[in-house]
């Protein structure tokens, strides 16, 4: 990783061999223009740097130049910063940014790998993964579009559901080429920490999102009956009130 100077704040970017084009993942914004803002900037996912922004606009924002382009900046002037959560951020960015060989080692938990090996194509831990889970994501689509008021949209490349105008569940299917086939969602307050302890097999802390109390949930780990009642509380937690009594008993 090797850091820069642009639009006069330090910008990060891969080490990458000479010649090849510096692709940068993160800037530090200290007041940029004046605007008085204290704040670390990095790429998302298509459609993330929205979700955040809608979560919690008070620490999030888009930034100007990059925020068209999908990137997001998280506020560091707004009191304890959570660390981990920048740190999160910041690694997600790095494997978007990053030829696919570093993204591999990245989450490999291998980022010494020596540049002599990058030209190697990086292989899928994971072989034919999103050809042989059409089927998981037909389970997640027919649970939460028989939901009310959801609909579906395309969104980080994968399916993405919402009650209403906000996302409630998104599939990811080995996405970066993290291994999980799973859908994301929304739990209550110290609910996703409990689950990822009780049964790491099954749901883990994602990306992004996890920060904000979302979990992933390994597909090939939960029924029907368990998966449609997590995806139940998540679509009460997300969707508007006036849509809740729609659920009828299943509340």
């Amino acid at each position: 990783m090797m850091s820069g100077d642009s639009r006069q704040a330090p910008d990060f970017s891969q080490s990458i061999p000479a010649g090849s084009r510096k692709k940068p993942f993160a800037y530090f914004l200290d007041d940029h223009h004046g605007d008085g803002i204290v704040a670390i900037s990095c790429r998302a996912a298509p459609g993330v740097n929205n979700l955040l922004i809608a979560d919690d606009p008070k620490r999030f924002y888009l930034p100007s130049y990059v925020g068209p382009r999908g990137w997001v900046a998280l506020r560091l002037d707004l009191g304890p910063i959570d660390w981990a959560e920048v740190d999160e951020l910041i690694r997600a960015s790095y494997v978007i940014a990053a030829p696919t060989r570093l993204a591999a080692n990245m989450l490999a938990g291998d980022v010494s790998r020596p540049e002599s090996d990058l030209s190697q194509p990086a292989e899928d831990p994971v072989p034919n993964q999103r050809k042989r889970n059409e089927k998981q994501i037909e389970r997640v689509r027919r649970i939460c579009l028989a939901l009310p008021e959801t609909t579906e949209k395309l969104s980080h490349g994968e399916p993405t559901f919402f009650a209403g105008k906000k996302v409630f569940a998104m599939f990811s299917n080995n996405h970066h080429n993290d291994g999980h086939v799973a859908v994301v969602a929304p739990a209550p307050p110290g609910v996703q920490a409990m689950l990822v302890e009780d049964s790491p097999d099954k749901f883990y802390k994602p990306p992004y999102v996890g920060g904000r109390g979302w979990v992933g949930m390994e597909l090939s780990h939960l029924d029907d009956k368990e998966l449609a009642f997590h995806l139940r509380i998540a679509w009460l937690l997300i969707a508007p009130k006036k849509f809740h009594p729609l659920l009828g008993e299943n509340i």
